[in-house]
């Protein structure tokens, strides 16, 4: 777990402190498109994807798509 000393770095790769409000946003969007996307199927995940890029960015995309495969692991391990 980070703590608030800790650093964060943002999709577009600013480096802010983790307890910034940037940071704690970011951290959150990431969340809600990880539950957005435990809803779809395999091609609704890529859509969404697609959404997510032109929306904003590849690097926030490529950010998702570590996060969402994070999440599945572990929940495949419970």
């Amino acid at each position: 777990m980070a703590s608030a000393d800790d650093d964060y770095v943002l999709p577009d790769g600013r480096v802010l402190p983790y307890n910034s409000v940037p940071a704690r946003i970011d951290r959150e969007v990431r969340a809600e498109h990880i539950a957005n996307m435990q809803r779809l199927d395999t091609e609704g995940r890529r859509a969404y994807l697609q959404r997510v890029e032109r929306s904003e960015g590849p690097e926030s995309v490529e950010r998702l798509k570590a996060a969402f495969l994070e999440a599945w692991e572990k929940r495949k391990a419970r």
